[in-house]
C-alpha cells in the first residue's frame, strides 16, 4: 500500500489531515488533538493501528495496509445522536460508489458485505471544561482489498472485494460525513438507512440491560433507533449489541 497522499486530501477536504504509518488508535490521537487546542474539523489517518478500538470496549484488528480514520466534526446543536446512522449511510456510499460492492448497514455501526463485517464506525463525543459536548470524533476502519484476515475471523469478516485508491476513500467518506452532518435537522437520510439495512424483517437476538431476548426487527425510526417485536412487544433500542440470525 503507498503512502497517503495528505496533500490531495487536504485540497479536496479544505481542512488539516494528519497522516501517520501507526497510531495506537486514530480517535486516540484525534482526542489528544482536541486536548491540545486543536479546532474541528480536521481528520486522522493511519496505515496502522496497535489498539484500534470498536464498540463496547471490543479490539479492531487493524493490520498494515487497511483503512484507519477518524473525522473530527463540530458537535452539532440537536441530534448528535444520529451521528452513527448519518456516518454508517456516508460510508456505505462511499464504498458502494467506489467499488461498485453491494454492502449493508448492521444496526447500529457496521458495515456488512454478504454475511461478514468488513467495516465498522465508532463515535466518540468529546465534552468541553462545562460537560458540554463541542466535538464529535467519528472513528472508522475498513478492510481494503488484499488485507489478510486471520483465520479465527474469517467466518466474521472480510475484505472489500475489489481494489480502491485508499486515498480517494478516504476523501470520499469525509465528503459524505460532512455533507450528511452540515443539516442536523434533515432526516431524509434515514429512508437510504432502511434501504441498506441488513436487519429490517430479520429474526435477530438483542441484548438490553444484560438481557438477552430474540425478536423480529421492523422499523428504524428517525432518530436512528430501532424497534424490534420480541414476544409480541414492541421494544425499542436506541444502542446495544445485536446477531442478526441470517435465514
Amino acid at each position: 500500500m503507498t503512502k497517503f497522499d495528505k496533500g490531495y486530501i487536504e485540497k479536496a477536504l479544505g481542512f488539516p489531515v494528519f497522516a501517520h504509518e501507526t497510531l495506537d488508535s486514530t480517535s486516540s490521537e484525534a482526542r489528544r488533538l482536541l486536548r491540545d487546542g486543536r479546532c474541528a474539523p480536521f481528520l486522522v489517518v493511519a496505515d496502522s493501528q496497535s489498539q484500534g478500538r470498536g464498540r463496547q470496549g471490543k479490539s479492531f484488528l487493524s493490520p498494515k495496509g487497511g483503512l484507519y480514520m477518524s473525522i473530527t466534526i463540530p458537535a452539532p446543536e440537536k441530534n448528535a445522536v444520529t451521528i452513527t446512522t448519518r456516518a454508517c449511510v456516508a460510508l456505505a456510499r462511499a464504498i458502494r460508489s467506489l467499488t461498485g460492492e453491494d454492502v449493508k448497514i448492521k444496526w447500529v455501526n457496521d458495515i456488512w458485505l454478504g454475511e461478514r463485517k468488513v467495516a465498522g464506525i465508532l463515535t466518540e463525543a468529546v465534552g468541553d471544561e462545562n460537560g458540554s459536548i463541542c466535538s464529535v470524533i467519528i472513528g472508522i476502519g475498513v478492510n481494503l482489498f488484499g488485507v489478510e484476515i486471520p483465520d479465527s475471523l474469517q467466518g466474521i469478516a472480510t475484505t472489500l472485494q475489489k481494489q480502491c485508491s485508499r486515498d480517494l476513500l478516504i476523501t470520499k467518506i469525509s465528503e459524505e460525513i460532512i455533507s450528511l452532518t452540515e443539516n442536523i435537522a434533515d432526516a431524509s437520510y434515514v429512508e437510504e438507512y432502511k434501504s441498506l439495512s441488513l436487519v429490517l424483517n430479520r429474526e435477530i437476538t438483542y441484548t438490553q440491560n444484560g438481557v438477552t431476548r430474540t425478536g423480529v426487527a421492523r422499523k428504524i425510526n428517525s432518530d436512528g433507533s430501532l424497534t424490534v417485536v420480541s414476544d409480541g412487544d414492541e421494544v425499542t433500542l436506541s444502542s446495544g449489541e445485536i446477531t442478526v440470525r441470517l435465514k
